[in-house]
């Protein structure tokens, strides 16, 4: 599939979730916070599940993992983030999950920049995620 047919569909996705968000009738910036508060958390969290749950949660937070590293690259972005992105009211002061990460690096931000590093990023988790979890339970 072509780049622009994979971006229509993330907007396709994107959009339905902002129809269904919408209905809940919960002013955009609380759910941006909920949103991106699940964002930070989960990816904060993950290490500690591949760690320490047991076999049928670790695999599956692993599993979960690589889904989400394939459709960041087939959607070409992170379908949480344009969604928190849409939901900002304010897009002037909206601030990506990986940014501070580029401030505390000294990094220029930029879309590419900022795909690069979460790739990067993500594959690098991974694939040591992976091997914690093989590891783990050989």
């Amino acid at each position: 599939m072509t780049r622009e047919c994979r971006k229509k569909q993330g907007k396709y996705i994107v959009n339905t979730c902002l129809e269904y968000l919408k209905t809940t009738n919960t002013p955009p910036h609380v759910l941006v916070f909920i949103l991106k508060s699940f964002h930070l958390y989960g990816t904060l969290f993950h290490p500690f599940v591949t760690v320490f749950a047991p076999w049928w949660l670790a695999s599956t937070a692993v599993c979960i993992l690589w889904i989400i590293g394939c459709a960041f690259i087939y959607f070409d972005g992170c379908l949480l983030s344009k969604l928190e992105y849409e939901l900002e009211e304010n897009k002037e002061k909206f601030i990506n999950v990986i940014d501070p990460i580029f401030y505390l690096l000294g990094i220029d931000i930029d879309k590419s920049t900022q795909w690069w590093v979460t790739v990067i990023a993500i594959w690098t988790y991974a694939i040591i995620a992976q091997c914690i979890l093989l590891y783990r339970f050989k």
